[in-house]
C-alpha cells in the first residue's frame, strides 16, 4: 500500500526530497573511475600512475593507491595528488621491487562511499604489472627450475660474509627470510660448490641455517648459491657469495651483512596556483654480530602535520634467534581478525622459545588531531568538528609451537581512545565552563576488546597448510560517561550488576574498566533475550546468534603444479575491530581460487569464485543481499621472442530479496494556491551484473637487428540492471566502458629507446551520459658511459570531450647519473591544461640523492 501524508510545504524541500531518494547514486559517488594500466615497468625507474574521475571532484575526500609485491600479504599506500583534471600518484624506483607489482586504486567520497579500479573485490584480484628490468633468460626451461627466476628477492646473507674468511670450526651458513614472507619452504635449495646441501639445511619462515658435517669443508674458497621461489609461483634469481675456510683466523670476532642506504629528496611543485614542496630524508641500515641481527629505518617529510596522521616513519628493530624488538612504527601480523597490518607507533616484543612464545605490542593507533572549533559570540557556544581523539592499542598473545609445523595461540586485543588527548583546555585555551558551552559534532570516544584462539598446521613441507581463527569483540561506543551500570540489548537498557550478581560474578564494573569500561552504550556479546518479567535470558547454545563473533578459515595446497587456496570468513552484525578496520561486518564470504602452472611454467590458469551474504542474524536488515563473483585468467609466456598472451573474464552478480516499491505521495500548493501532487519512490530492489574482461598481447620482434615489442591491451566493462519495471525517473547503475591501448617499444642500439603509445576509451551511463578520452604518448630513455648516465623524457597530449571537455599537454624529463655507490636523479614536470575559459599551467622540479653504506 502507498504512503500517504499530506503536507503544504515549499516546491523547493520536495523538489530536494524526491532527488535524494530517487538519485542515491549521486550519494556514492556520481561518476565513474577510469584508469588505464601501463603494461609494464622496470625496478629502478619512476612509475606514475594517473586516474580521471567523470563525475564531481568535490565529492571525492581523497584517492588512495594500494600497491605491494607480487604476491605480498600487505599492500603500502601513497595517495593520489589531483592535477587539473587528472589524478595522479608517483611511485619513485627505489620502491618498486623486483618481480612484478599488484594494485588498486580506492576513491572515497564525502558522503562515505567509494569507487574502486578493478571495480569488484580490488584488494583480492588487483591489478599486476610485469617487471621488465632487463635480465638473461635461460634457454633450458625445467618444471620449477629454479636456476631460471629473474625476480630479485630481498635476502639477507648472515654468515658467511660473501668474501670472507672463516676459521676452522666456525663455519655456519645463515640467511635471513625476514624480508620474503611467502617464500616456498618447501622449494628452497642451497648448493655449496654445485652439491646440494639443502638436507643438513633447517629452514624456517625467518631464516635458512646449515651446519655443515665435521671435515665436510675443506681449507680454501667456496661458493654458495641458493634457490628459492614464493608461494604464487614467482622464482627469484639465485643468489650467489664466496668465502675462505682457513686454519685459522686472527679476528676476535666477525661482522657480517652490513649494508644501508640514505638517500635526500626534494620536491618543489606548484599546481593550479598551490605551493607543495616536499623534502624527504631516508635512512636504512641493517646488519648482524653473530646471530644478533639489527636495523634501522627512518623516512622523515616536511609535510608531516599534526592536523593529519603521521606521514614520517622511524623504526628500530633488533633480532635473535630467541627474541624480535621493534621501536618505533611498525605493522604487526598479530591477528587475522583484530590487528593485522595496520600502522602502529609503539613497542613490538616478540619472544620465540621454541615450544612456548610470547608476542606482546603496545602502542599508538592514532594520534589525535584537533580539528575545527567554531564561536558564536551571541550564544558563546564553541561547535568542534573533523576531530579525532588519540587512540591507543595493547596486545597480548601467548602461543605454543614454533610455527614451523604446528602452532596454537590465543590472543588479547584492546584498543581504546584516549578521551583527554582532546581535553577542552588544549583545543580552547580561554574555554570558561562558567560562560561558554561546547558541542562535539563528531565520533564519539570507544573502547574495543577482543578475544581470540586460534592454530595453524602446516604439513608435506607446507605444501598443506590450514589456519583458522576465532574471536569475539567488546565494543562501548561512547566511554564519556564513563563506567555505567547498564548495557544494551538491541533498543533495550538492562541492568548489568543485577545480572552480574545472579550469575555470582565476584567483582564489579569498576574493578575491571582499566581493560574494558562498561556502560549502556556496550553492545551485549552474547545471545539473550528479555523474558515477560523483564528479566535477562542468556541463550550461549545458539552459536549462530552471537552478535560479536567472527570466524576465519584459511587452506592452501600446493600439489602438481596446482596452487589451491579456500577461505571461509563469517563475521557478525556487531562484530568490531578498531585496530583492524579493513574486517567487513555482517557477511559470510566462502572463496575457492586455483592457480594452475603449465608446461615449464609458461602457462598459468587462474581460477576463483566467490560468494558472500549479509543478513546473518534474523531481524538485523530489512533485506538479505547475496552476491557471486566467478573468474578465470591466463597468461602464456612462452619466451623466445614468442608472444606473451592474457586473458581475463570476471562475472559478478549481486542480488537482493527486495520485492516492494514504496510511494510517498505529498500534496501541497504552489504559488498559485493550487493543490499538486508529487510522488516519491523507494525502489531497494537489487539485481546487477558486472562483466570484466581484458585481453592483452605482448610481441617482441626484431627487425633488421632492432629489438622491438609491441604490446595491445582492451578492456570492457559493462554494468547491468537486470530489474526491468523501475518506477518512473529511476537513475539506475548502467554503465559500459570500452577502453583499448597499444604501445610500441623500440632499443635502436642498447643505450637507446624509445617507445610510442595511444590510450582511447569511451563511456556510456544511465541517462546516456557519455565520455570519451584519448592519449598520445611518447617516451624517450638514453643510457650513456656505461649506463653511469640514464636520460629519460616524454611527451603526452590528452584529449577529453562529453561529459567533460578538455585538453592537457605534459612533458617531464629525468636525468639519473650513477657514480658507485652514489646516485644522483633530476626530474621535471611541466603541464598545460585547456579547458573552457580556463587554462592552468602546472609545474614540478624534484631532485633526489642517494648513497650506499
Amino acid at each position: 500500500m502507498p504512503l500517504l501524508f499530506i503536507r503544504q510545504t515549499s516546491r523547493v524541500f520536495l523538489i530536494f526530497l524526491t532527488l535524494v531518494i530517487s538519485q542515491g547514486k549521486a550519494q556514492t559517488g556520481e561518476g565513474e573511475l577510469f584508469h588505464s594500466p601501463p603494461v609494464n615497468y622496470r625496478a629502478g625507474d619512476n612509475l606514475e600512475l594517473k586516474a580521471v574521475y567523470s563525475g564531481n571532484a568535490a565529492a571525492l575526500s581523497q584517492i588512495t593507491l594500494f600497491f605491494r609485491a607480487k604476491g605480498g600479504n600487505a599492500y603500502a599506500q601513497t595517495q593520489f595528488r589531483q592535477i587539473n583534471v587528472e589524478w595522479q600518484a608517483t611511485l619513485s624506483g627505489n620502491e618498486l621491487p623486483r618481480g612484478g607489482i599488484e594494485y588498486f586504486i580506492l576513491a572515497e567520497t564525502v558522503y562515505g562511499g567509494a569507487i574502486s579500479f578493478p571495480p569488484e573485490r580490488p584488494e583480492s584480484e588487483p591489478v599486476f604489472l610485469t617487471d621488465i628490468t632487463p635480465e638473461e633468460r635461460q634457454e633450458e626451461d625445467m618444471a620449477l627450475d629454479l636456476s631460471r627466476g629473474t625476480a630479485a628477492a630481498d635476502l639477507l646473507i648472515l654468515s658467511p660474509e660473501p668474501g670472507s674468511t672463516i676459521a676452522e670450526g666456525e663455519l655456519v651458513i645463515a640467511v635471513s627470510l625476514f624480508n620474503v614472507p611467502d617464500a616456498d619452504l618447501s622449494a628452497i635449495r642451497l648448493f655449496l660448490d654445485n652439491e646440494d646441501i639443502t638436507r643438513y639445511a633447517t629452514i624456517s619462515p625467518d631464516i635458512i641455517s646449515v651446519v655443515p658435517p665435521a671435515n665436510s669443508v675443506s681449507n680454501g674458497t667456496h661458493t654458495l648459491t641458493l634457490q628459492l621461489a614464493n608461494q604464487f609461483g614467482t622464482i627469484f634469481k639465485p643468489l650467489s657469495w664466496t668465502f675462505t675456510k682457513a686454519s685459522f683466523v686472527r679476528e676476535e670476532r666477525q661482522i657480517f651483512g652490513r649494508r644501508g642506504r640514505f638517500s635526500l629528496e626534494y620536491r618543489n611543485e606548484k599546481l593550479q596556483s598551490v605551493r607543495n614542496d616536499l623534502l624527504r630524508a631516508q635512512l636504512r641500515y641493517e646488519g648482524s654480530v653473530s646471530d644478533l641481527r639489527y636495523g634501522l629505518y627512518a623516512n622523515w617529510v616536511s609535510n608531516d602535520n599534526p592536523r593529519y596522521q603521521p606521514r614520517s616513519i622511524y623504526n628500530l628493530f633488533i633480532e635473535s634467534n630467541y627474541l624480535e624488538l621493534i621501536l618505533g612504527d611498525f605493522n604487526p601480523n598479530f591477528s587475522r581478525l583484530g590487528l593485522w597490518g595496520n600502522r602502529v607507533r609503539g613497542a613490538d616484543i616478540n619472544l620465540k622459545l621454541g615450544l612456548f612464545n610470547l608476542h606482546f605490542i603496545r602502542g599508538q593507533l592514532l594520534r589525535p588531531v584537533s580539528g575545527n572549533v567554531s564561536f558564536t559570540d551571541s550564544t558563546g557556544q564553541y561547535v568542534h568538528r573533523t576531530y579525532t581523539y588519540g587512540r591507543n592499542v595493547l596486545g597480548l598473545r601467548p602461543s605454543i609451537g614454533r610455527g614451523q609445523t604446528f602452532q596454537a595461540w590465543i590472543s588479547l586485543i584492546q584498543s581504546r581512545d584516549d578521551t583527554t588527548s582532546l581535553h577542552v583546555s588544549k583545543i580552547i585555551p580561554q574555554y570558561d565552563e562558567r560562560i561558554h558551552s561546547l558541542e562535539r559534532l563528531g565520533n564519539k570516544p570507544v573502547d574495543n576488546l577482543i578475544f581470540t584462539v586460534g592454530n595453524e598446521l602446516h604439513l608435506d613441507g607446507r605444501r598443506l597448510s590450514w589456519s583458522q581463527e576465532l574471536a569475539m569483540s567488546l565494543t562501548n561506543r561512547n566511554i564519556l560517561p564513563g563506567v555505567g551500570d547498564s548495557i544494551a540489548l538491541g533498543e533495550t537498557v538492562i541492568s548489568l550488576s543485577e545480572t552480574l550478581d545472579s550469575l555470582g560474578v565476584p567483582f564489579n564494573l569498576e574493578d575491571i574498566s582499566f581493560l574494558f569500561i562498561f556502560n549502556e552504550n556496550t553492545v551485549l556479546p552474547l545471545p539473550a533475550k528479555i523474558t515477560d518479567d523483564l528479566s535477562l535470558e542468556f541463550e550461549p547454545l545458539k552459536l549462530g546468534k552471537y552478535p560479536t563473533l567472527a570466524y576465519v578459515s584459511n587452506l592452501s595446497l600446493n600439489y602438481y603444479q596446482n596452487y589451491v587456496t579456500m577461505e571461509l570468513r563469517r563475521i557478525a552484525p556487531e562484530f568490531v575491530a578498531l585496530a583492524n578496520p579493513g574486517n567487513p561486518s555482517d557477511t559470510k564470504i566462502f572463496d575457492i581460487s586455483d592457480r594452475i602452472r603449465l608446461f615449464h611454467n609458461t602457462f598459468f590458469i587462474n581460477l576463483q569464485y566467490r560468494s558472500q551474504r549479509d543478513h546473518l542474524i534474523e531481524g538485523t536488515k530489512e533485506f538479505t543481499t547475496r552476491s557471486s563473483n566467478m573468474s578465470v585468467a591466463m597468461s602464456l609466456m612462452p619466451g623466445n621472442e614468442l608472444p606473451n598472451v592474457n586473458l581475463a573474464f570476471r562475472s559478478y552478480l549481486s542480488e537482493n530479496n527486495a520485492s516492494r516499491v514504496d510511494t510517498i505521495i505529498s500534496i501541497y500548493t504552489d504559488e498559485n494556491d493550487q493543490l499538486r501532487e508529487l510522488r516519491i519512490y523507494r525502489d531497494p530492489r537489487l539485481s546487477s551484473r558486472n562483466i570484466f574482461q581484458i585481453y592483452s598481447l605482448a610481441q617482441p620482434i626484431t627487425i633488421a637487428g632492432l629489438k622491438n615489442n609491441l604490446n595491445f591491451s582492451l578492456m570492457l566493462t559493462e554494468r547491468i540492471d537486470e530489474i526491468l519495471q523501475r518506477p518512473p525517473n529511476f537513475i539506475n547503475s548502467n554503465l559500459t566502458i570500452k577502453l583499448w591501448s597499444a604501445s610500441w617499444t623500440s632499443l635502436w642500439q642498447p643505450q637507446t629507446q624509445w617507445t610510442l603509445s595511444y590510450t582511447s576509451s569511451q563511456s556510456t551511463s544511465s541517462g546516456n551520459q557519455r565520455y570519451f578520452y584519448s592519449v598520445y604518448g611518447l617516451k624517450l630513455a638514453q643510457k650513456l658511459f656505461s649506463e653511469a648516465l640514464i636520460w629519460n623524457s616524454s611527451l603526452q597530449y590528452t584529449d577529453a570531450w562529453g561529459s567533460a571537455v578538455y585538453q592537457q599537454s605534459s612533458i617531464q624529463s629525468e636525468l639519473r647519473y650513477n657514480a658507485g655507490r652514489h646516485q644522483f636523479s633530476l626530474n621535471g614536470l611541466y603541464q598545460f591544461l585547456q579547458q573552457e575559459r580556463k587554462q592552468t599551467h602546472n609545474l614540478r622540479i624534484s631532485g633526489r640523492y642517494s648513497v650506499s653504506l
